[in-house]
């Protein structure tokens, strides 16, 4: 399994410059995925990145050596280069294929190219433009790292498979059922804004890929109540997950002050870690945040419990509204008694729903029109 500590999410503002360095243009996701020895590729890495990523290994670009082991391998030479079809080979020859174009006879950045989920003819000696359905591998910084650089294929999918043994290890060390982690670099950030606009706000739209995903409903407030342990079980063992992860776009701030002088200092949010089987008083006191001073997470607007990228909740304190979205490809009907879709909501919201709204039926008109 890839481990997540080796896995780097490209922020979007950086996506185009970053690209471009590398040669690659077009694509919507880009991940930096860095080898657990910066000296050489062990063989740990090739298998976790040939498990990950095997059905969408159809082809390399390899630069043309008469010896190379490639050679004998079908394929087309184009320009100083082999082009080699691994569709439907063996995961072995995928790995050794693999090992050869990160490690190279040459410098590896020449290799240019690997895996593409479609046959699309490119010329790697130019620069390369990302249709849709495709995904590519490049070497960079020698064997330290290489770039997934993917455009119409859902890579978060991919990286959600990634397994936290930390987190499991913590709860049968010490019994805990939630941690604090700290996003340094953003990468649930980043995942989460994938699926969604952080700056669009209730009634409208505000997943990017609505086509994709079931909606229900329910009161905000029911996501702080023991009853909402119930409902992270049941889509848990849905979705065969042991763990959720609770997060906040937002951050917080804090007065720093030295003698007479004081300045404000931005502090970002970390998320929590909880396992789907943790208890009422637990949950309580993550949400209240008592490991942490100065935070907590009930004073946030907008919270997301996310499972992974096909199931998660938008929690909007605001409009007093939480989404459940589950991807329609799940095939899963809705199994929570407390969830309605957006018609039956709309016609019963609750009594305890009073929102700070000027006018509540266009509110929920609108809301209607979006996630029908």
């Amino acid at each position: 399994m890839l481990n997540r500590e080796q896995i780097e999410i490209v922020r979007a503002e950086d996506a185009l410059e970053y690209g471009s360095d590398i040669g690659i243009d077009g694509a919507d996701q880009i991940y930096i995925y860095y080898f657990k020895d910066p000296g050489k590729l062990l063989e740990q890495d090739v298998v976790d990145i040939c498990e990950a990523f095997g059905e969408y290994m159809i082809s390399a670009y390899f630069l043309n050596d008469v010896d190379g082991p490639y050679e004998k391998l079908q394929g087309d030479e184009k320009g100083g280069y082999k082009k080699v079809f691994l569709h439907g080979e063996s995961q072995q020859l995928k790995r050794e294929m693999f090992r050869l174009f990160i490690e190279g006879d040459y410098s590896p950045y020449l290799n240019r190219l690997f895996l593409f989920k479609q046959k699309i003819e490119l010329d790697c000696r130019k620069q390369i433009e990302l249709e849709d359905g495709m995904a590519i591998i490049a070497p960079i910084l020698d064997v330290r790292a290489i770039g997934i650089f993917s455009k119409g294929i859902d890579l978060v999918r991919l990286f959600q498979q990634i397994t936290n043994t930390e987190l499991l290890d913590t709860i049968q060390e010490t019994g805990a059922k939630s941690r604090l982690i700290e996003d340094h670099n953003e990468n649930l950030r980043n995942e989460i804004g994938y699926l969604v606009d952080y700056k669009t706000v209730l009634p409208k739209q505000i997943f990017k890929k609505p086509e994709l995903y079931d909606f229900y409903f329910t009161y905000f407030f029911h996501c702080y109540e023991d009853d909402f342990i119930n409902d992270l079980n049941k889509i848990g063992q849905l979705l065969k997950q042991e763990s959720v992860k609770l997060f906040t776009p937002h951050s917080y701030y804090e007065t720093i002050r030295k003698f007479i002088f004081k300045k404000i200092k931005q502090i970002d949010v970390p998320y929590a870690e909880l396992s789907t089987g943790i208890t009422e008083k637990e949950y309580g006191e993550i949400l209240l945040c008592r490991e942490r001073e100065k935070m907590d997470f009930t004073d946030f607007d907008y919270l997301y419990w996310y499972f992974n990228s096909d199931c998660f909740i938008f929690g909007d304190k605001e409009s007093e509204i939480s989404i459940l979205a589950i991807k329609k490809s799940l095939s899963i009907k809705n199994p929570l008694e407390n969830w309605k879709e957006v018609e039956l909501f709309a016609a019963n919201p609750g009594e305890e729903w009073c929102p700070w709204l000027k006018d509540e039926e266009k509110f929920l008109a609108e809301l209607i029109a979006n996630y029908q």
